[in-house]
């Protein structure tokens, strides 16, 4: 019963996800965890918003932040591999 009450949290956060509102897609996405801490699904869509809504919340010019990334990386091996240079 458990297990059915997290699939309805990470389904929440999902469609909370699709509306853009992060805020209440983590909500969902933790309480998911909670419930059903050894799903690896609800840990891995937790751990994809944590990263966006990270990046929207501390990011004030993204396209700024990429830039950079790029920049850093074009120089070395790691630009080719992981960016597709």
């Amino acid at each position: 019963m458990v297990w059915m009450q997290a699939v309805v949290e990470k389904d929440l956060g999902n469609t909370a996800y699709k509306k853009k509102d992060f805020e209440t897609a983590m909500k969902h996405y933790n309480k998911a965890v909670d419930l059903d801490s050894t799903n690896i699904i609800f840990r891995n869509n937790r751990a994809g918003e944590f990263s966006l809504y990270f990046f929207i919340l501390y990011c004030d010019n993204a396209s700024l932040c990429c830039c950079d990334t790029i920049d850093l990386a074009s120089g070395g091996a790691l630009a080719f591999g992981l960016l597709k240079i």
